[in-house]
């Protein structure tokens, strides 16, 4: 686990690939630059060279990656020793229920709408982790509470 601290950045990321995708998407973005390519396949097929290409999307990609790296693996704010527990639960969840969709999509989504299931399931663990994980630790404080009240 991380500082808490890396929270924040880790949400304001997330919000920038989030606010890059619709500007993307909508065709008001683009930064075309020259990169490294070990492999390059649009017009003719590419290898080991240099092309001008929209990097965009790698930024975008970039954002979302590190921004649910830091959020996933940052300590709560006021940490208790059975988030561990929930953190253990919820990564498996997450994993769980990403890899049931993933098998349902492989059987029924097909063309494009395959490629963007592939896509978005780069990022669904974090996700899926992120919501059960808040889910969990809202339950176990609010349990916590009432028998502490009770007491």
């Amino acid at each position: 686990m991380i500082s808490q601290r890396y929270k924040i950045p880790g949400y304001a990321l997330i919000m920038t690939g989030i606010l890059l995708t619709i500007l993307y998407s909508v065709d008001m973005v683009k930064i075309k630059v020259p990169v490294f390519a070990i492999h390059s396949s649009y017009l003719a097929t590419k290898y080991f060279t240099v092309i001008k290409t929209n990097i965009i999307e790698e930024i975008i990609f970039l954002c979302y990656f590190a921004g649910f790296l830091l959020t996933a693996f940052s300590r709560e704010k006021i940490e208790n020793v059975a988030y561990n527990d929930l953190r253990s639960a919820s990564w498996k969840s997450a994993i769980l229920i990403n890899t049931a969709l993933l098998v349902l999509t492989t059987l029924f989504v097909f063309g494009r709408g395959f490629l963007t299931v592939l896509i978005i399931n780069m990022f669904s663990v974090f996700i899926l982790y992120l919501i059960l994980f808040n889910i969990k630790k809202r339950r176990f404080d609010r349990n916590s509470t009432r028998e502490s009240v009770k007491k």
